[in-house]
């Protein structure tokens, strides 16, 4: 089985042989944003942008998006901290804020039981974005200190 692309708003949204879900969008300039989606329920998470690669110019990508089928195989789709409607159709309630759970798209409030299990999930995605930060923050300044090592011994050798 092959990957199928479909439209979702800015979005061109790539469904992998292997199950995994991806996004791509115009990032600027002829560039393209890449990061990974995920589904839960009724809603498509859109991921945070793991890759800039050269791409499109804008209009080229909206071409290509254009001749894209348009995605419907979930209800919602969630990019960064609101929620949209996938259906270009019936835009009165365009996006809901998330607040502290799972919600009820229809009247705003958190479904019943699922606030403790998404914000568990929520949390354990947010450790894990920090920890992978924390260990290149790591990584950088033991660079920074092995660069700051190694010119005080040029300059030392230089004063001799």
């Amino acid at each position: 089985m092959e990957s199928k692309s479909y439209r979702l708003a800015q979005y061109c949204i790539d469904e992998k042989s292997n199950g995994e879900i991806w996004w791509e969008t115009h990032g600027g300039l002829g560039s393209l944003k890449k990061g990974k989606c995920f589904i839960q329920g009724d809603i498509l998470f859109i991921g945070p942008s793991e890759a800039e690669e050269a791409g499109f110019l804008k209009r080229e990508f909206l071409e290509k998006l254009r001749r894209l089928p348009q995605w419907t195989k979930t209800k919602y789709y969630c990019s960064r901290y609101s929620i949209h409607e996938c259906s270009t159709e019936n835009r009165k309630n365009k996006s809901a804020p998330i607040e502290s759970g799972s919600m009820d798209l229809k009247d705003h409030t958190p479904i019943a039981g699922s606030e403790r299990r998404f914000a568990n999930e929520v949390t354990a995605r947010t450790q894990s974005h920090t920890a992978r930060i924390g260990d290149m923050a790591e990584t950088l300044a033991k660079g920074l200190n092995s660069v700051k090592s190694h010119l005080q011994k040029l300059r030392f050798r230089k004063e001799r």
